[in-house]
């Protein structure tokens, strides 16, 4: 008996990418803290006692696991505009790191909703249409506060 693999229009499918982010989120809720020690400062988080090279091996499993569902999902080049520019502007907007990840994430899903609904009709390709609504809103927020300093 052969193996085949998931076809990415099925239920199944859909839910084996539901489940695994369901994993990501849980894991990043249960080890937030000493994430965030790790990440801002090694140093410190050694110092506390946090097994660094776990943690940031775990840091670097939660990073492949997001790209690798989010490249079957959209794409290298989306993936690589949906990892960055939903942060980036969300560092200009956000006071605290887990404001940045739920902004970064409601903004990464309002900019893929966004462009599907723009594609649909003149029937543009969609991966542009989003890139290009992120990097526009990315501008106009360096614009903003270009303006306010």
């Amino acid at each position: 008996m052969t193996h085949q693999p998931l076809n990415p229009y099925t239920r199944e499918y859909l839910g084996w990418l539901a489940l695994l982010d369901v994993i990501l989120l849980g894991v990043t809720a249960a080890f937030y803290r000493p994430l965030l020690a790790l990440t801002f400062d090694e140093e410190f988080a050694r110092l506390r006692g946090l097994p660094v090279t776990s943690l940031y091996l775990l840091l670097m499993l939660l990073i492949a696991l997001t790209v690798v569902l989010l490249l079957q999902v959209v794409g290298l080049i989306l993936v690589i505009a949906l990892l960055t520019l939903p942060a980036a502007l969300a560092s200009h907007w956000a006071r605290s790191l887990i404001g940045i990840m739920v902004m970064a994430s409601g903004l990464g899903m309002l900019y893929t909703l966004s462009g599907l609904a723009l594609a649909y009709a003149p029937d543009w390709p969609v991966g542009p249409v989003i890139i290009l609504l992120a990097t526009s809103a990315y501008l106009l927020s360096i614009g903003i506060r270009r303006l306010q300093r």
